[in-house]
């Protein structure tokens, strides 16, 4: 990718900014890196990762190239009541589930905007993300294009509502495996093995299954039916799984999630 004196600010610096884009450095070494929060705390520990500064003002930030939006949904309003950025010709890039460009750009005063669903896997880098951009120019495009590849997976989506659409899987999913581990986890050490054995044997579990399922041709319900024989030990947990509505209890979760993507973008608490 080009290398650029760009400035880039991070504005808040919680779990997901902190997993996805500690590597930015490394891709441009030439970048200054700007981070703040309102306390402070987080802004230091991000500025110490990434070799950048901590700003205790929003309003000593110099002009950027970029600015991060990497705090809550429910507090974009609130962000930018009194701050705008100085250059206006930044591309504003937002991690905020459930907010759209045409309310980005009213509230940033921003137009070039990039709207990206990333996960936390991202630390270990093995994350997925999805991106959808709107106004950026060539150099732009070309620019954060490289950043996004060099820090995740990415796929390119068409439109707001395809991000807003994968949201409760791949943004939210690594949750629903980390519960599934807990789970098994436990019930493991309730039965007698020892803790750091029972995570590492389903946690490796979890990362082969995963490797089998995108390396693969066949469909995961194939993948499913190669481990399970009739009569076996697979076959009478699907089978519990079967009678209690697993998938009905999961679909209905994640269409929880999908309500949730709704109330964000109808500014509902």
């Amino acid at each position: 990718m080009p290398k650029t004196s760009k400035r880039i600010a991070f504005l808040g610096c919680g779990n997901m900014v902190q997993a996805l884009f500690p590597r930015w450095r490394s891709l441009d070494p030439t970048a200054s890196f700007y981070t703040y929060t309102p306390s402070g705390v987080r802004a230091q520990e991000f500025a110490e990762i990434i070799g950048g500064k901590a700003v205790k003002s929003l309003f000593i930030l110099p002009p950027c190239d970029a600015y991060v939006f990497g705090f809550k949904p429910q507090t974009l309003k609130t962000i930018f009541s009194e701050f705008k950025p100085i250059n206006t010709h930044a591309v504003g890039i937002s991690l905020l589930a459930g907010v759209g460009f045409d309310e980005l750009a009213k509230a940033s005063g921003l137009n070039a905007l990039v709207r990206l669903m990333p996960n936390t896997p991202a630390v270990v880098g093995e994350g997925m993300m999805g991106v959808v951009s709107r106004g950026l120019d060539s150099s732009q495009t070309a620019y954060y294009d490289g950043v996004w590849s060099g820090l995740s997976r990415v796929i390119n989506l068409e439109s707001e509502d395809q991000l807003d659409l994968i949201t409760p899987y791949s943004g939210s999913g690594p949750a629903y495996f980390f519960e599934l581990a807990r789970i098994m986890v436990s019930d493991l050490k309730a039965r007698g093995i020892e803790s750091a054995t029972a995570r590492e044997l389903v946690a490796q579990t979890m990362l082969g299954a995963g490797k089998m399922l995108l390396e693969a041709q066949e469909p995961p319900a194939k993948l499913r039916d190669n481990v399970t024989s009739k009569g076996g030990v697979t076959a009478a947990v699907l089978e519990s799984f079967h009678k209690d509505g697993l998938e009905t209890i999961w679909n209905r979760a994640i269409e929880a999630g999908h309500q949730r993507i709704k109330e964000l973008k109808n500014n509902k608490e």
